[in-house]
């Protein structure tokens, strides 16, 4: 066997210095991190809420005037042409979570006369946050109007 002149070197790593523990740092971040988060969510899930119910007044609105262009009244059947519109606005109203009759307001007119009268129908609802956010009332109406030619 041969001796090799050549030693074998190894290289030694010295011990890494101490370094301080970071226990609990990500249940700090966390901590910080988690009530911007439900902000974000509490504000996304207002939003789709009012986004809904914004479409369920204009359904509801567009519903009552499609009743109304469709239905012929006169001075003596117009008290019963005003209560079965206004009950069609409630029924396409009525798939809302939460829906409160006593707070819609529902206000019918005729514009014109025949031929060319036309049914308007404007619907008012007013929609409540889930919290109430500094920068936004915590009840806000929302109103649209439906205007349809009458057909008959």
């Amino acid at each position: 066997m041969r001796s090799s002149s050549r030693s074998r070197s190894r290289t030694v790593f010295a011990a890494p210095a101490q370094t301080p523990r970071r226990h609990g740092v990500s249940a700090l971040e966390f901590v910080m991190v988690l009530p911007v988060m439900v902000m974000i969510l509490a504000g996304t899930g207002d939003y789709c809420r009012f986004a809904s119910t914004s479409i369920a007044v204009c359904n509801a609105a567009r519903g009552g005037a499609g009743y109304g262009c469709v239905q012929p009244f006169d001075a003596y059947t117009e008290s019963r042409f005003l209560s079965m519109c206004r009950s069609r606005v409630e029924e396409e109203f009525s798939g809302v979570p939460g829906f409160d009759p006593a707070r819609l307001s529902v206000s019918i007119s005729r514009d014109g006369t025949a031929p060319t009268d036309r049914i308007r129908v404007t619907v008012t609802y007013p929609f409540e946050t889930v919290i109430h956010w500094a920068f936004l009332p915590s009840s806000i109406p929302i109103q649209r109007t439906s205007v349809l030619p009458m057909i008959r």
